[in-house]
């Protein structure tokens, strides 16, 4: 369950193309991946510039293509199209995509909505200025349904690097659904020790969940995107609105 290779798709918005980038070179180094920036829609200069910029302040080589050289490098091509279907296409081959809080910005809105339901793979959605810690507390939403496992297994890697976990429920687990003691006996079969606990429901499960992870300090909070019959009503105007929109912390969604 290694990373090592992490797609960065970016909108010209160059205070959010830096904090996605910021984030993705944070993920990638202590992992040695490689970071793939796309460019698509926006000022794709200025997305060039910005991925230069954060390279070298990350200390990674900039190749022609991607590379395993055992140590972060990073390369960045335009998008073919647009920026949805380049970046649903070129995240069937990463391990993991990160991108900016969504905001306004309708292209990587439409992108982040197609990876997410189509790609089966994590994405990563970066706080406010790019800031990522592995290290640390980190939280995971638990509900018992299939997109919660999901987002737990596949964050197992950053997991890993945690001093402690929290699974966090919000509310009762609705009967049939499996409970958090199962999900916590797996994460310790991959050595992470994760503590349940549940917090009374506040405002919205989204709004909850962010509240409850940075009342504990961590640095990282885990959670599952909901079913796909659900799904863009919920990333649009539901649960987990507020999150894509204003967290405060980075925040690893699985569909």
């Amino acid at each position: 369950m290694a990373i090592t290779h992490i797609l960065v798709p970016l909108g010209g918005e160059t205070d959010d193309d830096r904090a996605a980038l910021r984030a993705g070179f944070a993920l990638a180094a202590p992992f040695g991946a490689h970071v793939t920036a796309l460019f698509g829609g926006g000022d794709a200069r200025a997305a060039r510039t910005a991925l230069e910029d954060e390279a070298a302040r990350a200390g990674a080589a900039l190749r022609d293509e991607a590379c395993k050289a055992g140590a972060p490098t990073a390369s960045g091509r335009s998008a073919e199209g647009t920026l949805a279907d380049a970046a649903e296409a070129e995240a069937r081959f990463a391990d993991i995509v990160v991108f900016a809080l969504l905001g306004g910005d309708a292209a990587r809105r439409a992108a982040f909505i197609r990876v997410l339901m189509n790609s089966a793979r994590p994405v990563l959605l970066a706080s406010r200025g790019g800031a990522l810690r592995l290290e640390g507390r980190m939280a995971v939403g638990w509900d018992g349904e299939l997109a919660a496992a999901r987002a737990l297994t596949a964050a197992v890697p950053l997991l890993k690097r945690a001093t402690a976990v929290d699974l966090i429920g919000v509310g009762a687990i609705a009967p049939g659904r499996i409970g958090a003691g199962a999900a916590a006996d797996y994460l310790a079969l991959h050595g992470v020790t994760a503590t349940p606990r549940t917090v009374a429901p506040a405002a919205s499960a989204g709004k909850t969940l962010s509240a409850a992870a940075q009342a504990d300090g961590a640095a990282l909070l885990v959670m599952g995107a909901y079913g796909h019959s659900r799904l863009v009503e919920t990333i649009l105007g539901g649960t987990t609105a507020h999150l894509l929109e204003e967290a405060a912390l980075p925040v690893l969604l699985m569909h």
